[in-house]
């Protein structure tokens, strides 16, 4: 070998211009959302330690008729769009949305209220992450927390025969 082709022949260890694009590249599409999402999950965590959960305040009673066959009481649309069971009793959902650039953080909250007294008788709050994986043909990824929240079999509980 001469000693000008020594002299332009580079290291095998140094990457090309080209090998040095595609990475940054890649960093960026796959690197980016994947830390977003992680930092969005933690969060997500820290929120449900908080707040997130079921809250019973008061439990009623009910006949076995009143419930179907999961043991779970059904809600029905009024009218004005409102969920009541038996005339008496509301659940309202509230949702709040956190949105980021590449993900959504949510808020659910439901409550039920006895309507004859205005009562707040519980409620669930959880929290939960959609989105922020790199752009691709694949459906967005979902986190989120507490995992179960039949809250309303907490507050009704089925009377015995």
């Amino acid at each position: 070998m001469s000693e000008e082709n020594k002299a332009t022949k580079r290291p095998w260890w140094r990457p090309s211009i080209g090998v040095t694009i595609f990475l940054v590249l890649f960093g960026l599409w796959w690197g980016v959302p994947t830390f977003l999402k992680w930092r969005a999950d933690a969060q997500v965590k820290e929120l449900c330690a908080k707040d997130g959960g079921v809250k019973v305040y008061e439990t009623v009673t009910l006949p076995p008729e009143k419930f179907d066959q999961r043991g779970i009481v059904r809600f029905s649309l009024s009218k004005d769009r409102k969920l009541i069971f038996n005339g008496n009793y509301q659940l309202i959902n509230i949702i709040h949305y956190y949105d980021r650039i590449y993900l959504s953080l949510r808020r659910d909250q439901s409550e039920i209220w006895r309507l004859s007294d205005g009562k707040l008788l519980g409620e669930a709050v959880s929290y939960s992450r959609v989105g922020g994986d790199p752009i691709g043909p694949w459906e967005p990824s979902y986190s989120g927390c507490p995992k179960q929240l039949s809250f309303s079999k907490a507050i009704f509980i089925q009377e015995s025969k």
